[in-house]
């Protein structure tokens, strides 16, 4: 999900907050947040992986693999693709997150 994306599957202030999307939330479909054409089969296999009931996701590695072998791609996925998405992406995965204004002391609110 995060490679088609960017993003974490659920996301959240807290670890509780994050926790409870994974329990009770379903997942926005990759093709809502990827700003990369997603193929409507690999979203469909993405989201029955995500599944809450196991039964429902691929049963094996196998299943999977002939699942994806039958994604056609409206363009190639190359290298050079791969490496200018994560010079995209990599800066939100070194950035650190911003401070909470709520926690920051009044004197760490003048400097910030």
């Amino acid at each position: 999900y995060y490679l088609l994306t960017g993003a974490p599957v659920f996301e959240g202030t807290t670890p509780m907050q994050v926790f409870a999307q994974h329990l009770q939330a379903e997942p926005v479909p990759p093709s809502y947040r990827s700003e990369l054409p997603i193929p409507a089969e690999l979203d469909a296999l993405i989201l029955d992986c995500l599944d809450k009931d196991p039964a429902r996701r691929p049963a094996s590695i196998d299943e999977f693999l002939r699942r994806l072998d039958r994604v056609s791609l409206t363009r190639p996925w190359t290298n050079a693709a791969a490496r200018q998405w994560w010079e995209r992406h990599l800066v939100d995965l070194a950035a650190p997150p911003a401070p909470d204004p709520s926690r920051l002391q009044t004197s760490q609110l003048a400097v910030a």
